[in-house]
């Protein structure tokens, strides 16, 4: 592999910045993605005590310094940190996925670059989000055991996952732009 960087080919290596953990997804692109701790590390102290986080639009490696932009956060990145109340995502990003089991969670910002989001769940004190208007679609299990109490679905939303929200029980309106 060319290109080896601590052991790993370049495109998949995972650096820590700023508290968060990223993984390189292209190098020539210069992208990456927000991860967390998984099978390749423990999960044990990270974002430990923290209750707010800025997800940034770009990143510099501290072992290389260059800059990353910024695309997806990934399924392991936000979940079970019992103190996080609120996560920013800044604009620049066009995908979440997974942000779950965070009790305290009650506030997201997601910013309109954004088009897809999944796996949002269980997230009791999340009782409203406010979705992008470039938002594409909502898809299984985007809402699962969420607080959320009305959701308005934005005009570019044009396929709505028949499990899309599922045992969200203070849901009392849903509002469906653009039907």
């Amino acid at each position: 592999c060319m290109g080896v960087v601590l052991g790993v080919c370049a495109a998949g290596r995972q650096f820590m910045a700023d508290g968060l953990m990223y993984e390189v997804s292209s190098e020539t692109e210069s992208t990456v993605f927000v991860t967390g701790p998984d099978s390749r590390g423990p999960r044990e102290g990270y974002l430990e005590g923290v209750t707010k986080v800025v997800v940034p639009s770009a990143v510099t490696d501290p072992l290389t310094g260059k800059e990353y932009n910024v695309t997806r956060v990934t399924i392991n990145a936000f979940n079970m940190l019992p103190e996080l109340e609120e996560i920013v995502f800044s604009e620049g990003i066009q995908d979440i996925t997974g942000v779950w089991d965070l009790e305290r969670l009650h506030k997201v910002t997601i910013p309109e670059s954004v088009e897809s989001i999944w796996g949002f769940n269980f997230l009791p004190a999340l009782t409203n989000i406010d979705l992008p208007d470039n938002l594409k679609s909502l898809e299984c299990n985007t809402f699962f055991s969420v607080g959320l109490q009305s959701l308005v679905v934005p005009e570019g939303v044009k396929i709505i996952d028949f499990e899309s929200i599922m045992n969200c029980y203070d849901l009392a309106s849903i509002e469906l732009k653009g039907v």
